[in-house]
């Protein structure tokens, strides 16, 4: 008769467990985004950005899309790139470039083009262009 061998459960109980911990702290409001730092926004964009921020506060780290919050910085045309990291301690930062003039159509004041050649609506007054 075969001698039967005891199934060693204590190695998948501890890989089961740790997994439910990583799965619960991605989704817990121990990691909700506490503190987004903003760089490079202009002082006239400040407003439009942080209404923008402001629904991603406390929300969990894993759920914050940052993609959509990218596009939807970019939706302002003198954005030229925007990117957003976060962690899993509840920090994140954005970081926003905008696109320099370097001239002006002399027909419409408001489009500007950068120094790649691409036209854009700006609302800066430009002196010297």
């Amino acid at each position: 008769m075969p001698v039967r061998t005891r199934a060693r459960w204590s190695g998948f109980a501890w890989v089961c467990f740790v997994g439910i911990v990583f799965a619960a702290s991605l989704a817990s409001p121990l990691t909700a985004a506490k503190r987004i730092r903003v760089v490079g926004v202009h002082k006239g964009d400040q407003g439009r950005v942080e209404a923008l921020l402001q629904p991603l506060r406390r929300q969990p780290w894993k759920l914050i899309n940052g993609d959509a919050l990218i596009s939807a910085v970019r939706d302002e045309p003198s954005v030229a790139d925007a990117r957003y990291e976060a962690n899993l301690f509840g920090s994140g930062i954005l970081t926003v470039s905008y696109r320099v003039p370097v001239a002006r159509v002399a027909s419409r004041p408001n489009l500007l083009m950068d120094r790649d050649g691409q036209l854009f609506a700006g609302t800066t007054i430009l002196s010297g262009l």
